[in-house]
């Protein structure tokens, strides 16, 4: 999304706020693993249990995992909406037509298959045999120094 100018909502935006993209969509990632591994931890503390605070205050957030629950189909939804977002955006760009599901193509890739919707956004955005993918960069690419 950093490397198409896009927000963290999936839409064009200035370089100030798409600058930002990759930390806030990085931030939503370690929430996510950390309210898991909240729900994980309350599955097994009983509200009963002469425990630690940590163990019943988690207890409490998570009140039988409703408000997992909850954080998990937003998270799901919002995964789902972003993906498609930013496939509709490469399609324009590139002038790419929708060949299935009348109107809906993205939607339907990023529901059904997102990890090949995402590979294809990638490959389709950079070529892989001049340019090397990275870990933790602004675009997901290796640096490169033209020489002169």
């Amino acid at each position: 999304m950093t490397r198409m100018k896009l927000t963290w909502l999936g839409n064009r935006g200035p370089e100030k706020e798409t600058s930002q993209t990759f930390k806030i969509i990085l931030l939503i990632v370690i929430a996510s693993i950390i309210f898991s591994g909240f729900q994980l931890l309350s599955a097994n503390v009983s509200p009963f249990a002469n425990s630690s605070p940590f163990a019943t205050l988690n207890v409490l957030i998570w009140n039988d995992s409703f408000l997992y629950q909850i954080f998990m189909t937003t998270l799901s939804l919002y995964t789902i909406i972003i993906i498609a977002r930013t496939r509709a955006y490469i399609r324009a760009k590139y002038k790419i037509p929708e060949k299935q599901c009348g109107g809906c193509e993205d939607y339907c890739c990023a529901l059904f298959c997102q990890c090949c919707t995402v590979t294809q956004m990638a490959c389709h955005t950079t070529d892989y045999q001049v340019i090397s993918a990275a870990y933790c960069t602004p675009d997901g690419r290796k640096t490169t120094v033209i020489e002169v």
